[in-house]
């Protein structure tokens, strides 16, 4: 109905809202994923930002945190052996491409 464009800046105001919007808005990021109206990768951010939120191991390893020295770091991850498995499956490029990308910053 709003296009690629719209459903993208959705995405993105709802991942940067507030944990209860985000944990609230999930089910739907799935399912418009499952019609092609979104990618996976987008619902896979969210579902580790929402893990994190939750105190829990996220899965696909989008969210990462700073720590006391100032450096950013991987935050926890569940089932780190199957890691690049799921982030295929989501669309995502390999742990290793992303943490490159994340800590040459």
């Amino acid at each position: 109905m709003v296009g690629k464009r719209g459903v993208f800046s959705a995405w993105l105001l709802i991942q940067h809202a507030s944990p209860d919007l985000l944990k609230q808005c999930l089910p739907g990021m799935a399912a418009a994923a499952d019609r092609g109206e979104l990618p996976w990768s987008e619902v896979a951010l969210s579902i580790d930002r929402d893990l994190m939120y939750d105190g829990k191991p996220q899965r696909y390893v989008s969210q990462f945190v700073t720590g006391a020295d100032g450096k950013s770091a991987m935050y926890q991850v569940e089932d780190e052996a199957h890691l690049d498995e799921r982030r295929a499956q989501a669309g995502l490029g390999t742990i290793a491409e992303y943490k490159a990308l994340m800590l040459s910053k």
